[in-house]
C-alpha cells in the first residue's frame, strides 16, 4: 500500500489555507487540488506568471491528476491508497481507441437523439461523423476520496432539509458540511478545441455499463440504470466575471416516469477559490482567483492558461502532447453523500458533453470506464461436514460421500457502512474445473455462456447473503495514508452434499448475484477428489552408514537452527561426520502407502538453493546425481520408510567459514491413486569446523625444542618463531600460519612483512600440525641503540583450513625475547705516554666496528680526580693499540727537585654496537724528581 507524505505550504499561503484547505474547495483539508492544473502543486514563488505560463502558487493540499495517472496510468483501481488516497480511480480514460493500422474508433451520441432524461439502452451512438470540436473530450477521468477530518469552519454546516449550506449555529443544522467518512467524487476532462461555453455531465452508475461492438456498424450501449444512479452536470461559462455552475440529479423513474431526474441541488456561483463552504465546485485552466476575501499580500487573478498534461493529448491545431489551450481543461467535484443523504455504491462512470446544462440538453461526445468504488470477489472452500467449526479447507484429501459442503467468502471494499447482499448459487458438477471453465469460456456473442451447458449439476443450492456470516466488515482497517479501506469478508455455506462418489473428480461453480448496489461476483470453481488419502511424511536425520530400510536412531536435525547461528554450538556436528537421512510415510484406512522416496540435500538452509551431490555415480537410476529416489518399505498396514544414501560432510565447510547449515527434503510420490504425493518438512542440520589451541615457541636456530622467549639473549643470535597446532579433528591440518616479527616488547611496531608458512603435520596425532617462521639474525638489531639491551617480540595466527576454523596464538598471544649487548675487555700499561689495548671476548665481534675510540684523561694527581690536565680521544689500531700523544710535565721546577710527584691516568673505551663502554682502573705514576 503507497503512503504519500504531503508537503507543506510556506508562508505566502498561510492566510489562504489557515483553517481551511481542499477537500471540495476548503473544508476539511488534504484531499484534492482544485486549482485549474493537474500538476501536484507545492510553493515556487511569489511572482505573477510570465506570459501566461503556469507558476503553482498554492500547494491547496492532497492529490492532483498527474500523481494518479503516475501511479495507476489508464488502469482503473479500487485498492485505497493505490493511486494517491484515493478510494477508486477511474484511471485516465481516452477518448478513442487504436485498432493498429494508423486508424482509431472515435464514439459519439448520434446528433440530437440522446439525453440523459433517457434510459441507457435508448442512448444511439456512432463511430462516424464530426461532432463540434468544442464538444470533443480526449481524455475524461475521476476518482472518490473519503473525508478523514470535518469541517472546522463555524460557517459551513450543513441543512440536510433544504441541502444548503448553513452557519452551524443554525437550528437546521445537521453538523459540518463534510464529515468524517464523506465520499467526494472528483471528476475532470480535457477537451480538443475550446469556443464558447463548456457543460459537462458526469454519470455514476450503480451497474455495469459499458459499450459493445464499438468497431461494427452498429455499436450500443450495454447494461442500464439502476434507481439511485448520479449525475452531476458542470456548467463553464466563458463570460467575464462568471461562475461554473454545479446541478445534482438522481436516477428516480420511480417517482415520475416522465421526468426521471430528480433534482438534488444547484448551486449557480460554484467556484473552486479555496475559500470552501460548498457542497462542490468546478474551476478551468482559465484563471485561478485566489485570495478573495483575502489579504496576505496574495495576488489576486493569477492567470493559468495552458497547461500541459503527463498522458496522451492532441490539441486541435498543435502537435501530440502539446498544451491544453486555456479553458480546455475542467475539473470539479461534489459531496455526493451530503448530496445523496447517504452512502451508496457505484460500478462504471460516464462523461459527457452536453449542448447545455438544461436537463433536456443533446449529449455530444462520451468517455465510459469503470468506477470499481464498490467491488466483489469470491474465494471459496471445501469443508467436512462433521467438523464444520473448523472451517479448515479439505480439497483435494480424503472425502467420504456424504460428508462435505461448500462455503463461499465474499470478499468486498464499499464506502462507509454498506455491505452486498444477494444470493451465492452453488452448483456441483461431476467434472474438473479445467473442463467447467473451458466451457465457460465458450461466448456468446462475445459474453461468458453461463449455462455451462455441456454439464448438468448433480447438485444445486442457491443461499441468501442474509444467512451468512459477516467475518469483518473492514471498518477496523486503516491503510497508511488513514483512509478506511473497507475490505470486508462474508461467509455464505451451503447445505453438505451426500452425492459423492468414489474416485470421482467433482467440482463446486459458485456465483454470487447482486441485489443491491454491489456488482456480481464469480464465477469461482474449486474441485475434490473423493477417496484419495494424503499421507504424512516425517523425516530424521542419522548419524552414520545407510543400512536401508527401516532402523532406529537418534535424529540430529536442527530445527530449528538458532538466529542467529552462534559458534560454537552445542547441537552442531562436526565437518567430516557421515550422516543420512531417514523417511516416515504413515498412511490410513490399513492402505500401505507405495511409491518412492526422492530425497534431496541442499547446501543451504531452508531446502532452497543449491543441490548438493547425494547420489555421485546416480546408483538408483534416476538420471540425477542430486537426487537419491528410493522404493519405501513397508512397515506395517499404515506406514512405510525410506533410507537416502549416505553423505560425507568432509570437506563441506569453504575456507572462511565456521559453519555451514545443510537440509534434506524427502518427497513421497505414490505408485497407486490411493495417496497423494507429499513432501516431508525441511530438515536442517548444522556441520560446523572443529576449533584448535595453537601454542608458540621462541627457538635459537639449530634449537627445535627449547623455548627462549622472556629470556636475555646476546646480540648476534639467530632466532626463529615455532606454531604448534593441536586439535580434535581426524585428519591432518592444512593452511598456513602467519608470523609477524615486532621491534618491540608489547607486538606494535611491525619489523618487516608478515610472513605466511604452510601448516605441517609434526608427526603426532592425526589432527596435529606446526610451522616455523624463517630465521631471524639479531646482528644488526642493535645498531643505533642507546642502551644495553633491546625487546623483540612475534606474534602468530592460523588461517584455517576446510576442518579447523582459523585461531591466533594464545600461549602465549605475544611472545617476547629481549636481545642484549656483550660485555668487552680492556687491557692498559700505564707509562708517561699511556696506552690502552681493548679486546672482544671471544665471540668474533669486532670493538672497532661503529665505534673505536679511547678517551684518556690526564691528572696531575696520583688518584684520578679533581679536573683533569688533559683529555684526548684517540682511534685504537689494527692491533687494539691506543697510544697517548701527549706526555705530563712534572715538576721541573729547581725547587721541586729531589720530591716524589705523582701523576694518574684514566682510559675509556667508548663502546660500539657490540660492547659497551668501560674505563680502565686508575693508573698512578710516581715520578722523583733528581
Amino acid at each position: 500500500m503507497k503512503t504519500r507524505q504531503f508537503r507543506r505550504c510556506l508562508p505566502l499561503v498561510a492566510a489562504l489555507l489557515a483553517g481551511s484547505a481542499m477537500a471540495v474547495d476548503g473544508d476539511p483539508p488534504e484531499i484534492f487540488e482544485f486549482d485549474g492544473d493537474v500538476t501536484d502543486n507545492v510553493v515556487v514563488g511569489d511572482e505573477p506568471p510570465v506570459n501566461g505560463s503556469q507558476i503553482p502558487m498554492v500547494h491547496l493540499g492532497g492529490d492532483d491528476w498527474s500523481l494518479l495517472f503516475d501511479e495507476c496510468g489508464r488502469i482503473p483501481s479500487s485498492n485505497a491508497g493505490d493511486c494517491g488516497t484515493s478510494q477508486a480511480f477511474t484511471g485516465i480514460v481516452q477518448d478513442y481507441d487504436f485498432l493498429g493500422d494508423d486508424s482509431f474508433i472515435d464514439l459519439k451520441f448520434t446528433k440530437g437523439s440522446s439525453k440523459d432524461e433517457q434510459f441507457v439502452g435508448d442512448w444511439e451512438i456512432t463511430n462516424s461523423g464530426g461532432q463540434p470540436d468544442k464538444n470533443d473530450i480526449t481524455n475524461g477521468y475521476a476518482a472518490a476520496y473519503e473525508v478523514t477530518n470535518p469541517s472546522v469552519d463555524p460557517n459551513h454546516c450543513w441543512d440536510a432539509d433544504t441541502k444548503a449550506v448553513v452557519p452551524c449555529s443554525d437550528p437546521s443544522s445537521d453538523g459540518p458540511l463534510h464529515e468524517a467518512g464523506d465520499l467526494i467524487f472528483t471528476v475532470g476532462a480535457d477537451r480538443y478545441a475550446v469556443q464558447g461555453d463548456a457543460t459537462l455531465g458526469a454519470w455514476f452508475f450503480q451497474g455495469d455499463v459499458g459499450v459493445t461492438g464499438a468497431d461494427t456498424d452498429n455499436p450500443q450501449f450495454v447494461g442500464e440504470h439502476v434507481i439511485g444512479d448520479l449525475l452531476l452536470i458542470f456548467n463553464f461559462p466563458q463570460s467575464s466575471g462568471s461562475d461554473p455552475e454545479i446541478i445534482i440529479y438522481e436516477w428516480r423513474p420511480d417517482l415520475d416516469p416522465s421526468s426521471p431526474l430528480l433534482l438534488l441541488y444547484d448551486d449557480v456561483a460554484a467556484k473552486c477559490d479555496g475559500l470552501g463552504g460548498k457542497l462542490g465546485c468546478g474551476i478551468s485552466n482559465e484563471a485561478i482567483d485566489f485570495g478573495k476575501g483575502q489579504d496576505a499580500g496574495i495576488p489576486i487573478g493569477y492567470q493559468i492558461g495552458p497547461i500541459t498534461v503527463p498522458w496522451d493529448y492532441l490539441p486541435k491545431g498543435g502537435v501530440l502532447n502539446g498544451p491544453v489551450p486555456a479553458t480546455g481543461f475542467n475539473e470539479g467535484a461534489v459531496n455526493v453523500t451530503k448530496a445523496l443523504g447517504e452512502q451508496r455504491c457505484f460500478t462504471s462512470f460516464l462523461l459527457e458533453t452536453r449542448s447545455s446544462e438544461s436537463v433536456s440538453a443533446t449529449l455530444k461526445d462520451f468517455v465510459v470506464g469503470k468506477f470499481p468504488l464498490c467491488n466483489t470477489s469470491l474465494s471459496t472452500e471445501i469443508h467436512d461436514a462433521e467438523a464444520a467449526d473448523t472451517y479448515v479447507d479439505i480439497q483435494s484429501t480424503e472425502v467420504a460421500p456424504g460428508d462435505v459442503h461448500d462455503a463461499a467468502y465474499l470478499i468486498f471494499t464499499a464506502p462507509g457502512d454498506l455491505l452486498p447482499s444477494g444470493e451465492v448459487k452453488f452448483e456441483l458438477f461431476e467434472a474438473t474445473c479445467e473442463d467447467l471453465v473451458a466451457d465457460y469460456n465458450n461466448l456468446v456473442d462475445g459474453v461468458p455462456d453461463m449455462s455451462i451447458d455441456d454439464f448438468t449439476a448433480v447438485a444445486t443450492h442457491t443461499e441468501d447473503t442474509d444467512n451468512g456470516t459477516l467475518i469483518t466488515d473492514g471498518s477496523d482497517v486503516d491503510d497508511l495514508n488513514g483512509n478506511a479501506s473497507r475490505v470486508g469478508q462474508l461467509r455464505v455455506q451451503s447445505p453438505n452434499d451426500d452425492t459423492l462418489e468414489p474416485g470421482t473428480a467433482y467440482a463446486y461453480w459458485v456465483n454470487f448475484t447482486s441485489d443491491g448496489d454491489f456488482p456480481d461476483a464469480g464465477p469461482h470453481c474449486e474441485e475434490i477428489t473423493a477417496f484419495q488419502l494424503t499421507p504424512t511424511v516425517v523425516t530424521e536425520i542419522h548419524e552414520g552408514t545407510s543400512v536401508g530400510g527401516n532402523h532406529s536412531g537418534t535424529d540430529i536435525q536442527d530445527n530449528p537452527v538458532p538466529n542467529p547461528l552462534t559458534f560454537p554450538w552445542a547441537g552442531a556436528q562436526k565437518v567430516g561426520t557421515l550422516i543420512h537421512d531417514k523417511a516416515f510415510v504413515t498412511g490410513d484406512k490399513s492402505i500401505t502407502p507405495a511409491g518412492d522416496i526422492v530425497f534431496r540435500l541442499y547446501g543451504q538452509e531452508g531446502c532452497t538453493g543449491e543441490l548438493l551431490t547425494l547420489d555421485p555415480g546416480d546408483s538408483d537410476g534416476d538420471g540425477s546425481a542430486t537426487t537419491n529416489t528410493v522404493n519405501v518399505t513397508a512397515v506395517n498396514d499404515d506406514d512405510s520408510a525410506a533410507e537416502s544414501l549416505t553423505f560425507d560432510t568432509a570437506g563441506l565447510i569453504p575456507m572462511g567459514s565456521n559453519n555451514r547449515v545443510i537440509s534434506f527434503k524427502a518427497t513421497y510420490t505414490p505408485s497407486t491413486n490411493a495417496y497423494t504425493g507429499a513432501s516431508a518438512a525441511c530438515e536442517n542440520i548444522v556441520i560446523e569446523k572443529y576449533v584448535p589451541k595453537l601454542v608458540t615457541h621462541i627457538h635459537a636456530d639449530g634449537d627445535h625444542a627449547t623455548d627462549i622467549q622472556d629470556t636475555e639473549q646476546l646480540v648476534g643470535i639467530s632466532i626463529h618463531d615455532q606454531a604448534v597446532l593441536t586439535g580434535d579433528a581426524p585428519f591432518n591440518p592444512a593452511g598456513t600460519v602467519t608470523f609477524q616479527l615486532y621491534s618491540d616488547g608489547t607486538c606494535t611496531t611491525a619489523n618487516g612483512a608478515a610472513e605466511d608458512v604452510t601448516m605441517t603435520a609434526d608427526g603426532g596425532d592425526s589432527g596435529d600440525g606446526k610451522a616455523e617462521s624463517s630465521s631471524f639474525d639479531t646482528t644488526s638489531y642493535l645498531v643505533g641503540i642507546v642502551g644495553s639491551n633491546r625487546k623483540l617480540s612475534y606474534t602468530a595466527s592460523y588461517g584455517g583450513d576446510s576442518y579447523y576454523v582459523a585461531v591466533d596464538a594464545t600461549e602465549p598471544a605475544c611472545e617476547v625475547l629481549t636481545i642484549k649487548k656483550r660485555t668487552p675487555t680492556i687491557y692498559t700499561q700505564v707509562k708517561i705516554e699511556d696506552t690502552a689495548v681493548v679486546g672482544g671476548d671471544g665471540s668474533g665481534l669486532s670493538v672497532t666496528s661503529g665505534g673505536n675510540e679511547v678517551t684518556f684523561k690526564i691528572f696531575a694527581n696520583g688518584s684520578c680526580s679533581g679536573d683533569p690536565a688533559a683529555t684526548e680521544t684517540e682511534n685504537l689500531t689494527a692491533g687494539l693499540l691506543a697510544v697517548l700523544s701527549q706526555t705530563a710535565t712534572i715538576g721541573d721546577n729547581a725547587g721541586e727537585r729531589g720530591t716524589t710527584t705523582s701523576v694518574s691516568y684514566l682510559a675509556t673505551y667508548n663502546g660500539n654496537q657490540y660492547y659497551d663502554s668501560k674505563t680502565h682502573g686508575c693508573e698512578i705514576v710516581s715520578v722523583t724528581l733528581p
